[in-house]
């Protein structure tokens, strides 16, 4: 278990140059802050010290072991903010790509869902280029979201890996909008899972589930532990925020291995949109895409996937 780090945010003295090997928007995904780096070692203050990807992903940025220590969510954000002073927001961008005529409709659909929810034009429609030259350009053009279809040869893994924006993937032709469920995966990036979600919950007549993947990291049994107590302040956290901006939801707690959990919430609910958090190239979002594949569920209906941003 990670060494807890009484962070000060107004006395704490940060190295810049290593700060800055972490791009500013992966350091708000993982609510992470490198300190100190000494003898191929770096000392890096973390929200969630448990994610192991978010850890690994960290020592190759800063090419040393990471050494987690743990703080407050809150006391991270406020160095974070204090290091990079967010810019007015500019108007969001959706990319859309399909490379068959039968997935056009489908894609062009789904991207005109969320740029209505979002207020956010669809302004790039690409078909018949590789996604590569897709993904590329969504980059290169700073877009905020991809819409697309999973391409027969191209593993999900790729997908993620070439990706600067979360993806919402196409499995098919589906109109509505109006039962959403959320996988909280117990990590940073939930806050922002719930970001995106909220300009759907707020729509009239929508309902909206989330399940907290317990056995994992969000376990709803006692506080015998200090990691117990940490998960249930992040579970308050979010379910806080949800009640600040107006949201009403549902709130379910499954039994064993995470994927098993979204599995047997989506066998008992019609959902029309999943959202789920990626914590680097999307290996348990893989393994759960597989088993909703396998099983034929949440079938036609999307996905939204979450992502780190691209380093």
């Amino acid at each position: 278990m990670a060494l807890h780090f009484d962070l000060d945010p107004n006395h704490v003295t940060v190295d810049d140059s290593l700060a800055h090997c972490v791009p500013p928007a992966l350091a708000a995904y993982y609510l992470a802050l490198p300190l100190a780096r000494e003898d191929g070692r770096a000392s890096v203050v973390m929200a969630h010290p448990e994610n192991d990807a978010a850890v690994q992903t960290l020592s190759r940025l800063l090419q040393a072991e990471v050494i987690p220590l743990h703080s407050s969510a809150e006391a991270i954000q406020a160095v974070l903010a204090r290091l990079y002073p967010s810019a007015a927001p500019a108007a969001p961008k959706i990319l859309a790509w399909s490379d068959a005529p039968e997935w056009e409709t489908a894609v062009t659909a789904a991207a005109a869902a969320f740029s209505r929810v979002l207020e956010a034009p669809v302004t790039g429609l690409l078909t018949g280029a590789p996604l590569s030259e897709a993904l590329a350009i969504a980059r290169q053009g700073s877009y905020d979201l991809t819409v697309l279809h999973l391409p027969e040869r191209m593993p999900l893994t790729a997908v993620m890996r070439q990706s600067a924006t979360p993806i919402l993937l196409v499995r098919g032709h589906h109109d509505s909008l109006r039962h959403i469920l959320v996988a909280l995966r117990g990590f940073a990036s939930d806050t922002q899972t719930l970001d995106w979600m909220a300009p759907f919950a707020l729509l009239p007549g929508e309902h909206v589930t989330i399940l907290p993947l317990a056995g994992g990291l969000l376990n709803p049994g006692g506080h015998h532990h200090p990691a117990d107590q940490a998960t249930s302040a992040h579970l308050e956290h979010c379910l806080r925020r949800l009640q600040k901006s107006g949201i009403q939801a549902n709130l379910k707690f499954r039994q064993g291995h995470p994927v098993q959990q979204v599995i047997d919430e989506l066998e008992q609910g019609e959902y029309d949109l999943l959202l789920v958090a990626a914590e680097a190239e999307g290996s348990f979002v893989t393994r759960l895409l597989t088993a909703v594949d396998a099983q034929h569920l949440h079938a036609h209906r999307p996905i939204f996937i979450l992502k780190p941003p691209a380093v």
